[in-house]
């Protein structure tokens, strides 16, 4: 779209970005309206890797659930569902003191949606406070790992291994 009001073009972009005027801050309702015809091209030659990456996902949660110890809650899956850990989001009462050891030693980590959505300006109505207070208190814990395919064993293993110094 091409504009010279610079009004409906701020407009347009929070719409187009999820209802965001910044990352995480969310003033109004709005879609992921990011995808063009190469990114479309891109994807069709992505997806026939989508199986053995779901597979690699997987086999990095399991290690992450089977090694991570101390005092942080791991992601849970239902019985019948097949989890492919698009993220493989953690809660710990020390999560700013974990995020900053991890990213100390070099590795990435993530707070996806830290605000959560009764609190951003779009949605927020009195009373939200009291009523998702524990939404409030658990966004202030979520911490996602890295889970990308190509990463290594011993890369998931140094994770494991500074979460586990971290939250004995």
């Amino acid at each position: 779209m091409t504009t010279d009001d610079t009004v409906l073009a701020e407009k347009i972009r929070m719409l187009a970005n999820h209802g965001q005027s910044e990352r995480d801050i969310h003033i109004g309702d709005g879609r992921n309206s990011r995808m063009d015809e190469l990114q479309a091209a891109f994807l069709l030659v992505k997806l026939a890797h989508l199986n053995n990456w779901n597979h690699r996902r997987i086999e990095i949660a399991a290690i992450y659930h089977s090694q991570i110890k101390g005092d942080v809650k791991l992601p849970s899956a239902t019985k019948d569902g097949n989890n492919v850990y698009h993220q493989y989001v953690i809660l710990s009462e020390n999560r700013d003191a974990l995020k900053l050891e991890l990213e100390k030693e070099g590795v990435g980590t993530a707070i996806h949606y830290p605000n959560p959505l009764p609190f951003l300006s779009a949605y927020y109505k009195e009373g939200n406070d009291d009523e998702f207070a524990l939404s409030r208190k658990l966004s202030n814990q979520v911490l996602s790992l890295p889970i990308w395919p190509e990463l290594t064993d011993s890369g998931v293993f140094r994770v494991v291994e500074i979460i586990n110094r971290v939250s004995r």
